[in-house]
């Protein structure tokens, strides 16, 4: 089964976030996270329009609004996810797209938000050119790489969250995001241990857990978020075109994914 289809699954879809983010563990992995994007996103006009794109079950939609932005957009591939995006956040709009080929305008957005999705890309740079197609002159790309992950020796667990994924490190990520007109501008390490064991963690280790993410040797983190920012400055020339052409890989997801 492609990441596409699994990620349409009624069942994964409610279970999305009761799986990741039901456990204290899990509510810590989803702060963190949360927090690194928000803190990148930093002094950004609260008016700014901003996508988040694969909004999953509107987790983040929710905390930006929360945040005090206004003019939020939510996008995913998946209706499933759609719909809980719908209620967790109903006072934006959630539509259906294709993170490869957006129905968006050229320089649409001020900021572009992407939170556990391009770990699931494995033509990254296709996703870039969309992403750098849609934003703004000087306007702001988000997201999260994963560093490394145990996952692929337990095939078991791959097949339970939706297939392989795709590390890139923070060296890899800022050459293909160069390539597509788009730099680096700050980057945050976060987690320690692979996200998934977080989840089984009690309680009472949180906060030695979170001392040790806190002060742990920077090749030890499993995921880093990142901010770039597109070439050019505010109100510059749009150069205009279709949309991205590229086609996502086989089992390439448009859904917020594990």
């Amino acid at each position: 089964m492609d990441k596409r289809t699994y990620y349409q699954q009624r069942e994964v879809v409610e279970n999305y976030d009761s799986w990741r983010f039901g456990s204290p563990g899990g509510q810590y992995v989803d702060a963190r996270e949360k927090a690194a994007l928000l803190d990148l996103l930093g002094p950004l006009d609260r008016s700014a329009r901003v996508l988040d794109m694969p909004c999953g079950t509107g987790r983040l939609l929710r905390s930006l609004g929360s945040a005090g932005f206004t003019s939020v957009v939510g996008a995913d591939a998946s209706p499933a996810m759609l719909e809980q995006a719908r209620i967790a956040a109903p006072s934006f709009p959630a539509v259906e797209a294709d993170a490869f080929a957006t129905p968006f305008e050229s320089g649409s957005f001020q900021a572009v938000c992407s939170l556990r999705f391009l770990f699931h890309v494995e033509q990254a740079p296709a996703f870039f050119a969309e992403v750098a197609r849609i934003l703004k002159p000087g306007g702001l790309f988000v997201f999260d790489t994963l560093l490394w992950t145990p996952r692929g020796f337990l095939p078991a667990i791959d097949r339970k969250l939706g297939g392989r994924l795709f590390c890139y490190s923070e060296a890899r990520v800022g050459e293909m995001l160069r390539s597509q007109g788009l730099t680096v501008q700050k980057t945050i390490r976060v987690l320690a241990l692979p996200s998934l064991v977080y989840r089984f963690l009690p309680a009472f280790l949180l906060r030695p857990v979170g001392w040790f993410d806190r002060n742990a040797w920077g090749p030890l983190f499993t995921k880093a978020f990142v901010l770039a920012a597109k070439d050019g400055h505010p109100g510059d020339p749009e150069r205009t075109g279709p949309p991205n052409p590229g086609a996502p890989a086989p089992g390439a997801a448009g859904a917020e994914g594990s």
